[in-house]
């Protein structure tokens, strides 16, 4: 069987390291040669042990550094390649509504909104504009601050909604994927977002047609999260960042959803 170079040389370490530590008690006559070789071998064992664990941690190793490797790839193709449209036309831009300024009348109004409050909050005092707030003033900061926005960012609201298909690997039983849309427009608020629907509402979403519209009466409570360790937003940002060390998280807890039309909204129909 073939000896590693790597073994080799931790076999020879610890053979030296155990005979000057052994060679005292040799001299002085403190042990005898059989201890010192099950001194020896109990010392290869204990290398040998290492020695596996090494090797796996550089499997590992290798393994992550494909894996970043293989991603980078990935998104260096995607910022690389260039969306075309048939027939070589600029591809449409998805349309959106406008974002309300209730900061309970959609998740995007809710983000806009903690982010005008964190901004308020890291304001310095007066008289104190030029001095820069360090970084764990500026997480104690966050953190009190998180705690003020759930009570703060709490109530009651009715969002029309639209709940729409597409890829739902990674969904639960009770996920849906749900676009929130502005009530005068009736174009969509952001993107859609996932929810977790009550057992009592999936049967009623389920059995209606595509692009029905419904009304859903809920409580909206802001859930930011302090993360000390998160002061950029990173490659993908999420979740999304609303400020140093401030994640966007919100609760929705419904009451009722009712199917409806662009008529019972208030928008007049655009067949009629």
């Amino acid at each position: 069987m073939q000896t590693s170079p790597m073994a080799a040389i931790a076999r020879f370490v610890v053979f030296v390291l155990a005979l000057g530590w052994a060679s005292p008690a040799l001299a002085q006559g403190e042990m005898s040669p059989a201890e010192l070789r099950r001194s020896l071998e109990a010392a290869e064992r204990l290398a040998a042990e290492r020695l596996d664990t090494i090797e796996a941690l550089r499997g590992e190793i290798a393994g992550l550094r494909q894996q970043i490797a293989r991603l980078s790839s990935q998104l260096e193709g995607l910022s690389r390649t260039p969306i075309e449209a048939p027939s070589g036309q600029i591809p449409p831009q998805r349309a959106t509504g406008a974002v309300p300024s209730d900061p309970l009348a959609s998740p995007s109004s809710l983000f806009f909104a903690l982010q005008a409050s964190y901004a308020q909050a890291m304001e310095p005092p007066r008289g104190q504009e030029d001095r820069e707030l360090t970084s764990d003033r500026r997480r104690r900061i966050v953190q009190g601050w998180a705690r003020t926005a759930r009570r703060d960012f709490s109530g009651r609201s009715a969002w029309i909604v639209r709940f729409v298909g597409g890829d739902d690997d990674g969904l639960d039983e009770g996920g849906r994927r749900m676009e929130v849309l502005n009530r005068e427009s009736l174009l969509p608020i952001g993107s859609p977002i996932q929810v977790d629907v009550p057992r009592r509402f999936r049967q009623r979403i389920d059995g209606s047609a595509d692009g029905q519209l419904f009304e859903l009466s809920l409580r909206v409570t802001a859930q930011p999260v302090f993360n000390t360790n998160r002061a950029e937003p990173g490659v993908f940002n999420f979740p999304l960042l609303i400020g140093p060390y401030a994640e966007f998280g919100f609760d929705l807890t419904w009451d009722r959803l009712l199917a409806t039309t662009p008529v019972e909204i208030g928008k007049p129909d655009a067949d009629g």
